[in-house]
């Protein structure tokens, strides 16, 4: 199974108009997280200046200017439901506060769109350039589970990492109107397509932002979004992590070259890692535990596969 890895880093002005994060600090997490042992399509702004990117061979920069990103053509209309961010609950979200991230956010799924008309590698993975931020791990000691890889693209054309309530409203969970809520239905750091349904993801998510959102002056988060094309069973999906951890995709997708100690994982932080014995075993009795009830409840159709959402398929 060929994997090609899909990221951007772009200038919103986060740091003066958001939550104050530096894009400097974006091109260094970019730096550690291209040393995954997969090739990378790197989507740039020409406009940005920016140090030297770590590329390994099979890396590729592609220069487009944020004025050629498609979600742009919704700008106007989110910039006003944005002026009206009081209406929703998580008004206070950077969501709301500044309306170029979320349409950055959107355009991960252009980007995918782009990289599958030019390559041949099987399967794509959108890892955020700040994914480096949540472990401290070195990368480069990580290698791909290429048979996994394959067994997810035989079962679902899209997996995702996600808590468990996507699964629980899935199941008949009674659920909220989502939008204005900016819940974490997906983690959208990590997800993974297979490359022949990236057009398609990129046309059903734009279908679903245009008809149920923007034509009710609502908006949300990508993360919503995929979540309730899922649920709403647009797209075959494997969820592969029930977790909070925001990079549980690559944590089940990559494994380290070396073995590590008992209940240790490389996708947390040293902190997490060098905790007492004692401690990380009861944190692995007591998610075995919770894995045993949800899975006698709802089964779990593929090993390591928390569950198999129906859709269509590419």
């Amino acid at each position: 199974m060929t994997v090609r890895a899909v990221t951007a880093v772009y200038d919103i002005r986060r740091s003066s108009e958001g939550d104050g994060r530096q894009i400097a600090d974006y091109f260094a997490w970019l730096n550690r997280t291209l040393a995954l042992p997969v090739p990378f399509t790197i989507f740039l702004d020409p406009a940005t200046e920016h140090p030297p990117l770590a590329t390994k061979p099979g890396d590729v920069v592609i220069p487009l200017p944020w004025t050629e990103l498609a979600a742009l053509r919704w700008r106007a209309q989110v910039e006003e439901v944005c002026r009206h961010a009081e209406q929703f609950p998580s008004w206070r979200d950077l969501t709301y506060r500044l309306p170029a991230y979320q349409l950055l956010m959107f355009s991960k799924f252009e980007f995918f769109e782009r990289v599958a008309a030019n390559t041949a590698a099987e399967s794509l993975v959108w890892i955020d350039a700040g994914a480096s931020r949540f472990s401290d791990w070195d990368y480069s000691r990580l290698r791909l589970r290429e048979e996994f890889a394959s067994r997810l693209a035989a079962h679902a054309d899209l997996a995702v990492s996600a808590r468990h309530h996507l699964r629980d409203y899935y199941h008949g969970r009674p659920a909220p109107s989502f939008p204005g809520l900016c819940q974490t239905l997906t983690n959208g750091t990590a997800f993974l397509v297979k490359t022949s349904a990236a057009a398609r993801l990129r046309r059903v998510i734009d279908e679903h932002v245009e008809s149920n959102w923007l034509a009710h002056d609502l908006w949300d988060t990508e993360q919503t979004a995929l979540g309730e094309i899922i649920l709403a069973g647009k797209m075959q999906t494997a969820i592969v992590a029930e977790t909070f951890n925001w990079i549980g995709l690559l944590g089940v997708l990559f494994k380290p070259i070396d073995a590590m100690s008992f209940g240790q994982r490389w996708d947390q932080n040293a902190t997490s890692r060098q905790r007492p014995l004692v401690r990380r075993a009861g944190d692995v009795l007591k998610a075995n535990i919770i894995k045993t009830y949800r899975s006698a409840r709802y089964g779990r159709p593929v090993d390591e596969i928390a569950a198999i959402i129906p859709g269509p398929r590419a």
